[in-house]
């Protein structure tokens, strides 16, 4: 049910990116956060609201930071100082900006949602700094009927589409490589009752090919 790793435990996350309940009228989060070490700026922001037997969600969060503060200086192996204050290329600049929706029903639900993600940050390698530029798009459906389904409580099905891509830029500019990911998912759960029994049967489905091009 949770997938071949889930014996190492599970974290189970929770979105609400697509709503999962009716409320009774508008509502709004703001989330500012900041640290020294990387002198991270950090803002989120989430607003819901009904309209009928829609809920509508927005959400997005903006994250950047400098290069982190080195405790002592960094010295290679041959005793050459690499940086003495912060760490190079360690700067990170992260965003994201979601739009989701659901419709309930007579205890069925019906929900959509898109997202797009960007995040652009440096790897400290001092011989071969190297900046990644990651862009993924990502579309949601989530559907739930609420009620019996012949021998079934509820019916659930899911469906995931996501459009993703990195690229290796070397400190010329340059593109050394870039790597591209184009997958969807599909689940379908059936939940049971039969005499003191319950359980679930169901099947996930799940295509995710990877492609490169470029140096290495």
């Amino acid at each position: 049910l949770h997938g071949s790793g889930a014996i190492g435990g599970l974290v189970n996350i929770v979105s609400e990116r697509i709503p999962l309940r009716r409320i009774d009228g508008a509502a709004a989060s703001l989330a500012l956060r900041g640290a020294s070490a990387e002198r991270e700026r950090a803002a989120a922001l989430d607003m819901e609201t009904p309209l009928g037997d829609l809920v509508l969600r927005a959400e997005g969060f903006i994250q950047r930071t400098g290069d982190y503060r080195l405790a002592a200086p960094l010295i290679d192996t041959d005793g050459t100082l690499i940086a003495s204050d912060r760490l190079p290329n360690s700067a990170t600049d992260t965003r994201s900006i979601a739009l989701g929706g659901a419709w309930f029903g007579a205890g069925a639900r019906v929900g959509a949602a898109v997202q797009r993600y960007a995040s652009d940050y440096g790897i400290p390698n001092p011989e071969e700094p190297v900046n990644l530029r990651l862009r993924r798009t990502r579309y949601e459906m989530h559907a739930d009927a609420g009620q019996a389904v012949g021998p079934f409580s509820d019916l659930r099905a899911k469906v995931g589409l996501t459009d993703y891509e990195h690229q290796e830029i070397g400190p010329d500019g340059s593109v050394g490589a870039r790597f591209a990911n184009r997958g969807a998912e599909g689940r379908v759960e059936l939940p049971y009752r039969l005499a003191n029994w319950r359980g679930v049967v169901g099947a996930p489905l799940q295509r995710a090919p990877l492609t490169g091009s470029g140096e290495g």
